[in-house]
């Protein structure tokens, strides 16, 4: 299980921006979700980040979205975890994503929450500076995912790279 300090982090065009810091929210449930004409049950995908808002709930990606997925490393601070980088479809798909609900007009209201195998781990707020990035035309979808523990960082990224 995934700590309350493990945290989902994320790099822009230039520069890594973490979330890490943000008010992390931790769900325990296993339902499955459904919005947006996509399901991410058990079986079907193992990864998934949605966003979630005041009027969405999405799937932004998959590990079927991540044309590559790095290997484990620490970070400083301690925090372990992995680089990835989306297809240019996935990318699009979450830059639209942000763009469509206004993410980046408002980010304190919407939430990345990281589902594997069918559980959600973690949802964290979005700053402001992902946000833009994200929402820019110049998005280059690159993704960096930390947590607290080595452990989970492999666990994670294991599920990940299944894509």
């Amino acid at each position: 299980m995934v700590s309350r300090r493990d945290t989902l982090g994320a790099a822009g065009v230039a520069t890594v921006v973490a979330l890490a810091g943000c008010a992390g929210l931790e769900e325990t449930t296993s339902d499955t979700t459904e919005s947006d004409g996509t399901t991410d049950q058990p079986g079907t995908t193992r990864f998934v980040v949605r966003l979630r808002g005041p009027s969405t709930d999405r799937e932004l990606f998959t590990e079927h979205g991540l044309a590559t997925v790095g290997d484990i490393q620490q970070f400083e601070g301690g925090q372990w975890g992995f680089s990835a980088q989306l297809s240019d479809a996935a990318a699009e798909r979450l830059s639209e994503g942000f763009r469509t609900v206004g993410v980046a007009d408002d980010p304190s209201g919407f939430q990345l929450q990281l589902r594997v195998n069918g559980e959600t781990r973690r949802e964290l707020g979005v700053q402001s500076s992902f946000a833009e990035a994200v929402a820019s035309e110049s998005y280059d979808g690159s993704f960096v995912f930390t947590f607290e523990t080595e452990a989970t960082a492999r666990e994670v990224q294991t599920v990940a790279d299944s894509g």
